[in-house]
């Protein structure tokens, strides 16, 4: 039995994405909208709650998710409706002394909509990307040296270093070579910057 299953939940969360290929689902968002629901104390809150095809569990949706949504559609959520993303779980994510949580990137922007300037469709959302400087910052809280993250890109075969081609190559990495979780660091950068 799965913890889902012991303790199933109306809502999506990372015990669904678990048992998944690359615990992440690609999905078509249909809906965005503010719901009322009890919280763990028995507290009314509202949230904001994004519903997708095919049957899958609503997903709490928090404002740094809306945040990589919002760069690449717009400001606007009526117009996201057949907005195709990826949720996934990103273990760097810490809530309330809970390791992991669910983050999304834009596959595709909705049919008929460009995407956002600077941002192609298909692209990862940039709030997915660290910076050279924020990839060596994090290596260094879990006791990795440039040189270390430097030597791991070039057994990869990388010449240099993309945030947006290489930001999960490094974030995988540096977890391997730690047990310790740290608050990870994002930022909008994705150039090519030299070793």
């Amino acid at each position: 039995m799965r913890k889902s299953e012991a303790f199933p939940s109306r809502y999506l969360g990372k015990d669904d994405l678990k048992p998944l290929p690359g615990e992440s689902m690609r999905v078509t968002v249909s809906d965005l909208r503010k719901e009322t629901m009890t919280n763990q104390t028995g507290d009314e809150e509202v949230n904001v709650m994004l519903f997708v095809e095919n049957g899958v569990k609503p997903w709490i949706f928090n404002p740094t998710n809306w945040n990589t949504v919002e760069r690449v559609c717009g400001g606007e959520s009526n117009a996201w409706k057949g907005t195709v993303i990826e949720i996934y779980i990103d273990w760097g994510v810490r809530f309330r002394g809970i390791e992991g949580g669910l983050r999304c990137r834009v596959i595709s922007p909705p049919p008929g909509m460009v995407g956002a300037p600077g941002v192609p469709p298909g692209a990862v959302a940039p709030s997915t990307n660290l910076s050279w400087q924020d990839a060596q910052d994090y290596g260094e809280t879990r006791g990795l040296s440039k040189n270390d993250l430097v030597l791991y890109l070039k057994t990869n075969g990388r010449e240099n270093y993309n945030a947006d081609r290489d930001s999960a190559l490094i974030r995988d990495f540096i977890r391997q070579h730690s047990g310790q979780l740290v608050e990870e660091p994002t930022n909008e950068f994705g150039d090519d910057i030299p070793f």
